[in-house]
């Protein structure tokens, strides 16, 4: 396995992101990984939820009605 210097993967890191259409470089990256983590979080969040849905409809009804009696 190849090793790469820190410096290669922050450039590697920034690639990838301009290829999914950040607008990143180095200055910014600080502040742009934070944003990206907690969106993924939501979408692993937002995963979860509906794979437990599809694996058990009846949970989407038990949720729903203790959501209306709340």
């Amino acid at each position: 396995m190849a090793k790469l210097s820190d410096a290669q993967l922050i450039d590697d890191v920034i690639g990838t992101l301009k290829h999914h259409g950040w607008n990143v470089d180095r200055k910014s990256l600080p502040m742009i990984l934070p944003v990206i983590m907690t969106k993924l979080k939501a979408h692993n969040a937002v995963a979860e939820c509906m794979t437990r849905y599809l694996n058990d409809p009846e949970l989407f009804f038990i949720d729903m009605a203790a959501d209306r009696n709340e």
